[in-house]
Parts: C-alpha cells; sequence; structure tokens
C-alpha cells in the first residue's frame, strides 16, 4: 500500500467507490432521460438559451436577437403575409416535458403575446386544431424604438391536439433559415 492510499479495509473503499460511482451513473441518466425523452429534438434543446421566458424576451430583446428559445402558448391569431404565417401566441409556461400549461395568475408576468413567422406552405393542414404549441425558434430583431411583442421565427414545432392523433410537428429545412420582421405586422 502507498502512502497516497487511504487505509480502509477493502469492503470499505469499494462501498465508497461504488457509491460514488453509482451516485454519477444516476445523474447522467436522470440528466440524458430528460433530455432523450423530451417531444423537442435534442439538438434543440442543446442550441437554446436554458431557461428564456416571455418576460425577458419582452425586458431585454437585444439580448437574445438571432438566438433560439423555447415557448410555449396557444394560437390566438393568424395572419399571411409574403408567403410567410404570422401567428400570434398568448403565452403559456412549459412544464418538464415542454408542453405548455396554464398558469395559476393569468394576469402575472409570464402573461402576453409573441408572434411566430414561418413558411406558410410547411405547416401540417390541422394546425389550426391545435390546442397548445411549443416554439422552437430564433428571435428576430424588431424596428427599434417600435414598441411590439417579440418576434420568433419558427424552426420548430409542436403542436398539441384534442386527438392523439393530430399532435404533430413542423420543422423548417434550411439550417441558413434567416428572417426579418417585416414592417407594418404591429403597426409601424
Amino acid at each position: 500500500m502507498t502512502k497516497s492510499e487511504p487505509n480502509l479495509p477493502l469492503g470499505k473503499g469499494w462501498r465508497l467507490y461504488l457509491r460514488r460511482t453509482c451516485g454519477w451513473v444516476l445523474l447522467m441518466a436522470l440528466f440524458w432521460s430528460t433530455i432523450n425523452c423530451s417531444p423537442i429534438p435534442r439538438r434543440y434543446l442543446l442550441q437554446a438559451e436554458s431557461g428564456v421566458t416571455l418576460m425577458d424576451l419582452q425586458r431585454t430583446p437585444q439580448r437574445y436577437q438571432g438566438k433560439t428559445v423555447i415557448l410555449g402558448g396557444v394560437i390566438v391569431h393568424e395572419e399571411t403575409k409574403d408567403g410567410r404565417l404570422w401567428l400570434r401566441i398568448m403565452n403559456r409556461p412549459l412544464d418538464e416535458n415542454q408542453r405548455p400549461h396554464l398558469t395559476s395568475d393569468p394576469d402575472g408576468p409570464e402573461s402576453g403575446y409573441y408572434w411566430v413567422a414561418l413558411d406558410a406552405e410547411k405547416i401540417p393542414d390541422h394546425y389550426r386544431e391545435w390546442t397548445q404549441v411549443t416554439v422552437v425558434g430564433k428571435v428576430v430583431a424588431t424596428t427599434p424604438g417600435v414598441e411590439s411583442d417579440p418576434v420568433v421565427a419558427a424552426v420548430y414545432l409542436r403542436g398539441w391536439s384534442r386527438r392523439s392523433d393530430q399532435h404533430s410537428i413542423w420543422e423548417i429545412d434550411d439550417p441558413n433559415y434567416i428572417m426579418e420582421a417585416p414592417a407594418g405586422l404591429h403597426g409601424e
């Protein structure tokens, strides 16, 4: 036995080693199961800014421009403009499964709206049946000096319906997808 090794009986040393190893294995399994069991593809979970809320986007929109975020909500309005579908979303916080849920305070700090823009031709026909939507997208710069709801260029949508056969996804094909908010969408 060398001086650097603790003077433990063989049984205690192994138990300590196994306890530490099992702790790390359990922690890693929990982490990977959280990512792998999500309805959102792992690549988006890894790209997205962690813990960003609608309130963050409203307070400091320039901080998140061009960054990927994950938000949830309910579609309350739609417009088609310049070949794009613009969905106005009433925000709903996401649960641990990335599914939107009702807040305990509908007038609380996370109440509010944001816009989601996507290619109008590619969204599933039954998107109007979605009762909730999880949005992965890049925050788009809006016109400086004009107050507007945040705008997100969708790269992935997960629609939740009352009927499970109408749950569906929409995903952008182009990894270099860049978009700007058009003038006039918010009254500017």
